[in-house]
């Protein structure tokens, strides 16, 4: 007996369940003040284990007789308990493999920004929300001495930026702008944007993930699009000024503006 005892213990009971357990099944069926005398445990430990034993499905009341509990059928119910405690393994195993891929990363993090001599936020900046990535765009636009490139669909957001950019092309910037004709809003906006003297080309593809502005080839604030579509999903928009991470966004504009059409009215 003692074996099965241990057994049932391996499948996840304690040893005062797995006991109460195996004297039902010896039994049939046990009264609750039966269970406390033949133990020697107290009423709320009592109430405790046969709780715990329903719940695991291995006992059931008698609904005929009071405080009366017997065993289920055991093939079943054993079952039941060899794939519920094979479910508590694998969610332990997958709350160790994210465990090891945390520590994983965080120590891949030190140990490149020692071997490096670099930190993550000295190559990109994550900004919080999509009104702080506004607030850096003007900024960048506001400082810009010698270019920008801009890269958007429908440039919904060019009141916002119109006057820094006025004041951009009154300071010789060049400005560029890469956009699609979506409706009559943003076609405004392109025969305003070639108005006052900036580079409009359109899009060759109806979309694309990228959003962003480039600032004297030195500082991008840019966002990217996980999806499209009534409620599209993006990822948070950052900022960066590394050399690196600015040749990338560089040769994707140029090579969308070398495929782009010009705007004309």
């Amino acid at each position: 007996m003692e074996s099965i005892v241990n057994g049932l213990i391996q499948l996840g009971l304690s040893r005062e369940e797995a006991e109460s357990y195996l004297l039902i099944i010896k039994e049939h069926r046990v009264s609750t003040d039966f269970l406390k005398l033949k133990l020697g445990i107290s009423d709320k430990d009592t109430e405790k284990i046969l709780e715990t034993l329903t719940v695991k499905r291995l006992i059931k009341p008698v609904f005929e007789l009071p405080n009366t509990y017997e065993a289920t059928e055991p093939e079943t119910a054993i079952s039941g308990l060899v794939l519920n405690y094979i479910k508590d393994l694998e969610d332990r195993a997958s709350q160790i493999r994210n465990l090891g891929l945390k520590i994983r990363d965080d120590i891949l993090k030190i140990y490149r920004e020692t071997k490096y001599s670099i930190k993550a936020e000295q190559l990109i900046q994550p900004l919080a929300s999509l009104d702080e990535m506004e607030v850096y765009t003007f900024k960048a636009i506001s400082e810009a001495e010698r270019s920008i490139d801009i890269f958007t669909l429908t440039f919904g957001w060019y009141n916002k930026v119109r006057e820094a950019l006025i004041s951009c092309l009154d300071r010789k910037v060049t400005v560029r702008v890469l956009m699609k004709i979506a409706d009559e809003a943003s076609r405004r906006v392109a025969l305003e944007l070639k108005e006052i003297g900036v580079n409009v080309k359109l899009l060759a593809e109806e979309w694309h993930p990228l959003r962003g502005t480039i600032v004297d080839n030195k500082k991008i604030v840019f966002l990217i699009w996980a999806s499209k579509g009534e409620k599209p999903v993006y990822y948070l928009p950052h900022y960066s000024t590394n050399d690196g991470i600015l040749e990338i966004f560089r040769e994707f504009f140029n090579k969308k503006w070398s495929e782009a059409k010009p705007f004309t009215d």
